[in-house]
């Protein structure tokens, strides 16, 4: 495993580190990354990775406008983000950030990109206690359940049909 993250990047830098990294058969790529809704660079990804039978998702990081049923804490980092981020989120309140989200994932499920949304996992009730740090950063718990995810989104998109169900079934339990 190798973790070729590209930090405060974009779609546009993570394809071009994608380009320059050796890629054999078999390896598996997974973008983790914010809102993006840059598909011509996602399916270039996703062609770039399939042309050398690379396995290629796209995992979207939670956001704390996806969270359903926001504890205290979690409303006053809404507001926070609305007051901090005003220029880039001016038009995109809570229920645009999510109908947005919604339309891209459609968009890249057409377009052949197996794409996730991770915010779900955070909707409350979860008994997890607070998740988010800031409005897209997650504690050590949020972490290891967004890892737990991954994996079993993973397994449903690379394992063959007749493993798929019994091994997301092994981890299931864990999310």
């Amino acid at each position: 495993v190798h973790n070729y993250g590209v930090a405060n990047s974009s779609c546009e830098n993570m394809y071009n580190v994608l380009k320059n990294i050796p890629l054999a058969k078999g390896d598996v790529v997974l973008a983790v990354c914010a809102l993006d809704d840059n598909i011509p660079v996602m399916t270039a990804m996703r062609d770039l990775c399939a042309g050398k039978g690379v396995h290629f998702a796209v995992f979207f990081a939670p956001h704390i406008y996806e969270v359903r049923n926001p504890s205290p804490y979690e409303r006053k980092l809404m507001r926070l983000v609305r007051a901090y981020d005003g220029i880039l989120y001016a038009d995109r309140r809570v229920r645009d950030y999510r109908t947005r989200l919604k339309t891209l994932l459609a968009k890249m499920t057409a377009n052949g990109v197996a794409a996730y949304a991770l915010g779900p996992l955070f909707s409350r009730p979860h008994g997890l206690g607070e998740i988010f740090l800031d409005h897209l950063h997650v504690t050590p718990r949020g972490n290891e359940r967004i890892a737990r995810a991954i994996h079993a989104n993973f397994i449903r998109h690379i394992a063959p049909a007749r493993d798929c169900d019994a091994a997301a079934l092994a981890t299931d339990h864990f999310l």
